[in-house]
This record gives structure tokens, C-alpha cells and sequence, in this order.
């Protein structure tokens, strides 16, 4: 069984509607909470990527400019 409350670089760059190189750098800084596996894997909780999306809009008044790469909805099932 898949826990889908971990999520991936590349799940939460398509939910977030960034890149993963960006999604990296939230992460290495501490923007944007998750565990390191190895050299370039993380697990990244989606309650996290939920609250950091949240921030994000709550700042900026909105979702902010348009994505190269529409943000995916998070499945609440």
C-alpha cells in the first residue's frame, strides 16, 4: 500500500504548480518542511505542502502569477 500522505519532489512541484528545482530549494532552506532520503530524495508531508500553499496565498493576497505549470489539485480522499 501507497501512503499518500507523503508525497515526493515531483508530486508536490505538480501541486504547487513550481518546479523541482524550486520545490529543493523551499526545502533546503526550511521554507517548506520534509525529510532528506538520500542526495536528491525527500518525503514531503501533504498536510505541509497544504499549510505552505496556504501561507503562500495568505501573503500575497492571492495564488500569485500564473504558473509555467498549473498547480494539481490535492485529493482529500
Amino acid at each position: 500500500m501507497i501512503d499518500t500522505s507523503i508525497v515526493g519532489v515531483q508530486e508536490a512541484s505538480s501541486i504547487l504548480g513550481l518546479t523541482g528545482g524550486r520545490v529543493r530549494q523551499l526545502l533546503g532552506n526550511g521554507d517548506l518542511a520534509g525529510q532528506k532520503l538520500n542526495e536528491r530524495a525527500w518525503a514531503i508531508p501533504v498536510a505541509e505542502i497544504r499549510r505552505f500553499r496556504a501561507v503562500r496565498e495568505k501573503k500575497s493576497g492571492g495564488p500569485g502569477r500564473p504558473a509555467k505549470n498549473p498547480p494539481t489539485p490535492i485529493d482529500n480522499g
